[in-house]
């Protein structure tokens, strides 16, 4: 999930455009990801680990 919470496509090459913004005046930004489990079938009980890898491009 996005920071907005919206279901992330990650086969369309997600960007974020617009997670992280600072001010002039600003330091530091920060954006919040939640990661969500989709079962095709019956799931069961278990558990389930998520990462996340990034790049900062800036101007």
């Amino acid at each position: 999930m996005d920071s907005k919470d919206a279901v992330i496509n990650l086969t369309g090459g997600y960007t974020g455009d617009g997670d992280l913004t600072l001010a002039a005046d600003e330091t530091e930004s920060s954006a919040t990801y939640n990661a969500q489990y989709y079962a095709n079938g019956v799931a069961a009980a278990g558990t389930v680990a998520a990462s996340l890898q990034y790049a900062v491009t800036y101007q």
